[in-house]
Order: structure tokens, then C-alpha cells, then sequence
């Protein structure tokens, strides 16, 4: 079906039973906190652009129903490469340039999922091609919170533990789901507890605090 998934009333309203609803809700409202707070003047705008597009790919892709490989691993490199950003692991990925990547390849995602061009077909695994993503997203907020609490000995904003921790749990639930290792009763509940928290989190540091949403 492709991006026709997308367009169903289910997809941002199926909370518990659709893996891409709360991801969808994540990204649309990053998108919209960068937009409305953060602005297209400010540097921090770059890294709220990236981010948003890659969990609005990500919830594209565990939405439909069978993605195509090409959307799998252009959603799957869009949440890498936010990563990489905030985590300056490549010192030629400057903001821009990242967020110019991201745009080109969620472009790509879009006309993948829409049959236009060459996407590699629809194979089952086209939906793991997000993992890496997804582990990514565990990783950094864990390293970054460990640093500054253990190495660097400094508070965090409880925005901050609220937006980037809700990221690391969601993700955490849906990487360690994908490979088989969590199953248990209220984990849906549990993946909305963090959506909400993540979501909250973006709405107090844009909005009321006045940050980006970048990693502080």
C-alpha cells in the first residue's frame, strides 16, 4: 500500500497497536516546536529539522505495511546521520550540510514509498533496515547522560532527562522488541508513557525554556 498507510485515520490514532503511530506523533511535533519556537534563524533549527524527519521516516516506515528497502534504509540513515551530528562523529557533517542530507533523503523515502523511482522492492527485512537507527538512539542520550552526570559531575535539565531520556527508553523498547529479546504485557503502555514524555520534554525546552532541540 505505501504511503496510502499513511493517509489512514489509524496511523496517528492506533497508539497501542500500530509500532509507528507514536514515532509519527514524535516527529510531527518536533517539526512543529522547531517551526513555532526555535525558528528558521537560529542554529539550533538545523538539528530539530534533522531530527523530526527521521522519526517522521521512522513511523513511515513500522506504519506501512510492507515499506520498501530503499525507505527503510533512507529512514534508517536519516536517524544515523542525527546522530552523527550531535554527536560530532564526522567532522565534515556540519549542521547544514546534515540537515540538507536529511532533506534529500526523506525526498527519497517519500518517492521510495510512493513506487516513483526504484526501491528495491518490498522484502520482510525492509523493516530492520531501521535498527541501527534505532540502537543509535539508545546509544547517544545514554553516553551523553552518563558523561555529564558521572565524568563531568554536572546536573541535567529535567527538559533535557524528559525529551533525549523518553528518546533513549523508546527506542530502547522498540531496538531490544526488533531483535527478539523484550515481550511482556504492558509494553505498549509503557511505549506511550515514553512518547508522551519525549513529546512533553520537546514542548518544555522549545517552548518554555527557549532551547533547541539539540542535545544540552
Amino acid at each position: 500500500m505505501g504511503l496510502k498507510d499513511l493517509l489512514s485515520l489509524k496511523a496517528l490514532t492506533n497508539w497501542k497497536n500500530n509500532a509507528g503511530t507514536v514515532w509519527l506523533w514524535i516527529g510531527i511535533t518536533l517539526l512543529a516546536c522547531n517551526f513555532a519556537f526555535v525558528g528558521m534563524a537560529r542554529w539550533e533549527f538545523t538539528y530539530g529539522l534533522v531530527y523530526s524527519l527521521g522519526f517522521i521516516a521512522l513511523g513511515a516506515v513500522l506504519t506501512i505495511r510492507n515499506p520498501t528497502m530503499l525507505g527503510g534504509i533512507t529512514a534508517g540513515l536519516i536517524g544515523l546521520i542525527a546522530v552523527a551530528l550531535t554527536m560530532n562523529l564526522l567532522a565534515m557533517l556540519t549542521p547544514t550540510i546534515a540537515m540538507m542530507l536529511a532533506i534529500v533523503l526523506f525526498a527519497a523515502f517519500v518517492l521510495a514509498e510512493s513506487k516513483i523511482i526504484p526501491h528495491g522492492g518490498t522484502p520482510p527485512a525492509a523493516k530492520y533496515a531501521v535498527m541501527l537507527a534505532l540502537g543509535a538512539e539508545v546509544l547517544f542520550p545514554f553516553l551523553y547522560f552518563y558523561g555529564r552526570l558521572f565524568v563531568s559531575n554536572l546536573p541535567l535539565p529535567m527538559e533535557t532527562i524528559a525529551y533525549h531520556g523518553g528518546i533513549m527508553l523508546l527506542a530502547g523498547m522498540d531496538f531490544f522488541t526488533g531483535i527478539g529479546a523484550v515481550k511482556f504485557k504492558y509494553r505498549n503502555e509503557l511505549r506511550i508513557v515514553f512518547a508522551l514524555m519525549t513529546i512533553i520534554g520537546a514542548l518544555l525546552l522549545t517552548g518554555v525554556k527557549h532551547w533547541g532541540l539539540n542535545l544540552v
